[in-house]
């Protein structure tokens, strides 16, 4: 936090992250296109095609960049802005014309595409310098947001359509007045070169979970943008929204973000096989159920992903905010890749229609899941059970137990244990992405609850611990 930025400050820099991550997970959302190209007949499809190739081209530039250059978040406010502007300038007119063509679509598109990339890297930017709490209650609190939003896409065109052109450019406008002022929010990457250089499990995983899904959507969808209805907007939202709810009151009694984190990857799991279950029925009642919470599900999913990929402890410190937007990106592409150009062509050369493999689909993922679930899963999230073996007392959990012991907070934790590896001021403000006189604060406040006056007494006192834990 930069000095001189008080407790308003702060509350209103959290109410543009909300506002403007809200407008950002509409590009998520299918009726986000529909409504778009609501007056394009016959080139919808195209023009989604267009749209997602255009972002596998800026996030495989993003990536490249991303592990080239040293820095992020230098000179970023240009490109985000530009392409946020132009996206909303030219969707607004090709949203209002009478006569739409397809090259002003395809314009439109082309600049959708591009601020939808920039804006990722842009948020990313912004969630990294973030504790986990508050990413997390950022991305949840602005996806309930955006699922009320969504209700929009259902009104009369050209009002659903300007929705969805708007939105570029204000979640380009949000960030705009979120993003700190501070210098030290460039953020370099971390020379202590201690960091994992392999992509965690987790976000395989979940990469995992929403390419198969994909499958699915592209048969419940028939692979199409064109058709939209109440029903296939307001039950998925409105189960999305729900989900939402139960995930914020989660956060607010636990108080330890990664039991958070694998208890809102079970909710999820949990409601995306009951959605798989409902489909393998094959009722309508049983239908329309199961094909709401998959789709609702498989988009909390998404933002889930974005929330692990910023929350991701040594890997994501080692990597810039471009290297981590460009993952996301990727496997968002490819998943509407999957959805909306594979399926179609796969059924295109099958003689069955799309509604005969929705429920040997949904049974074969149901299978996976059940494997993966208890299989892999169990040795990364859903493993709440001692190790058999004792952990060292030297690191993060040894600071954590220390540092409950004299009520100290997450950050201060977090300080603690780079004071102790010997770093300055300065190079802690650099790591938390935080202001020196930030640092010097909670300091003064660890000082205060352990009693002490000195840093040396606080690396003492430290050692002691650990020594005598060791020992033990």
């Amino acid at each position: 936090m930069a000095q001189g930025q008080g407790p308003t400050a702060q509350k209103l820099k959290w109410v543009w992250t909300i506002c403007g991550l809200s407008f950002f997970w509409l590009f998520l959302r299918r009726p986000f296109f529909s409504s778009l190209l609501a007056n394009l007949q016959g080139y919808s499809q195209e023009c989604l095609w267009l749209f997602t190739l255009t972002v596998v081209v800026a996030a495989g530039m993003l990536l490249y960049f991303g592990r080239t250059t040293n820095t992020a978040g230098k000179h970023d406010r240009f490109p985000i802005l530009i392409t946020s502007i132009g996206a909303t300038g030219l969707s607004t007119v090709f949203v209002i014309s009478k006569e739409a063509s397809f090259a002003l679509a395809s314009a439109a598109i082309l600049c959708l595409a591009l601020s939808f990339a920039a804006l990722a890297c842009g948020w990313v930017s912004l969630l990294m310098r973030k504790s986990s709490r508050s990413v997390l209650l950022s991305c949840l609190t602005s996806f309930l947001l955006a699922c009320i939003l969504s209700a929009g896409f259902l009104l009369p065109p050209p009002v659903s359509g300007l929705l969805s052109a708007a939105a570029p450019l204000l979640s380009c406008l949000c960030w705009l007045f979120a993003k700190p002022a501070d210098p030290l929010h460039d953020r370099a990457i971390s020379e202590s070169g201690n960091g994992s250089r392999y992509i965690p499990t987790t976000f395989w995983l979940l990469a995992l979970f929403l390419l198969m899904s994909s499958v699915l959507r592209g048969l419940l969808y028939d692979g199409s943008v064109d058709t939209l209805s109440p029903q296939s907007t307001i039950a998925p939202s409105c189960i999305a929204a729900t989900l939402s709810l139960l995930f914020i009151g989660a956060m607010s009694r636990l108080s330890k973000e990664q039991r958070a984190l694998r208890y809102l990857w079970q909710i999820i799991v949990a409601i995306f096989f009951l959605g798989l279950l409902l489909l393998i029925v094959d009722s309508p009642p049983g239908i329309f159920l199961g094909r709401a919470a998959v789709i609702a599900s498989r988009t909390c999913l998404n933002v889930f992903l974005l929330a692990c990929l910023c929350t991701s402890g040594d890997w994501a410190t080692t990597r810039p905010p471009a290297f981590l937007a460009a993952t996301f990106l990727l496997v968002d592409a490819a998943s509407s890749l999957i959805s909306y150009m594979a399926v179609p062509l796969f059924i295109g050369f099958a003689s069955e229609s799309f509604e005969s493999y929705i429920t040997p689909c949904a049974g074969l993922i149901c299978f996976v899941l059940v494997i993966v679930s208890y299989g892999i899963l169990g040795k990364h999230l859903f493993d709440g059970q001692a190790p058999a073996k004792p952990e060292p007392p030297d690191g993060n959990s040894s600071v954590e137990a220390w540092g409950q012991a004299y009520g100290l907070s997450q950050r201060e934790q977090e300080v603690v244990l780079l004071l102790v590896e010997g770093n300055t001021v300065k190079r802690m403000g650099d790591l938390l992405f935080v202001a020196p006189s930030t640092v010097q604060s909670h300091m003064k406040s660890i000082y205060r609850k352990m009693g002490v006056h000195t840093r040396q007494e606080v690396i003492d006192l430290y050692r002691h611990r650990t020594e005598t834990e060791s020992a033990d």
